[in-house]
């Protein structure tokens, strides 16, 4: 799976309902270059979350779930193309750059690669502090 740049989502959530905060999440994707996104958003108080899946030009998957708090959504998707040749040293280093240029403290994030995929933890709920529900 490979993205080849950077996809940014921005949503102010003020006095739109669930499914039109889902709806513009998927245009923005689409947008994107995300094909077929399927968008789940709910609230708890005032922290939100979206779920999606979407699937990219080479036919790779994506499943992400954000939880953010406020009304404004943020998600920065980054470039996660891997180039021919690339170490898994300078895959990862190419990861962390771009999560540090959006200004994600790299000591709250866990990055795991195996081959061509790529998976990215940032600061994520320990299992007791998770009230979501499913």
């Amino acid at each position: 799976m490979a993205l080849h740049r950077r996809v940014l989502i921005h949503v102010d959530t003020t006095d739109k309902t669930d499914d039109e905060v889902a709806a513009e999440v998927a245009e923005q994707l689409k947008q994107g270059g995300l094909a077929s996104p399927s968008v789940r958003f709910d609230r708890m108080g005032d922290r939100v979350r979206v779920r999606f899946t979407a699937i990219d030009h080479d036919g790779g998957g994506y499943h992400i779930e954000v939880r953010q708090s406020g009304p404004m959504f943020h998600l920065n998707l980054v470039d996660d193309a891997r180039e021919p040749g690339m170490t898994d040293a300078e895959f990862r280093a190419k990861i962390e750059r771009q999560l540090r240029d959006d200004g994600v403290d790299l000591q709250k994030v866990t990055i795991s690669i195996a081959g061509d995929q790529v998976h990215v933890l940032i600061d994520p709920p320990k299992p007791e502090e998770d009230d979501w529900p499913r």
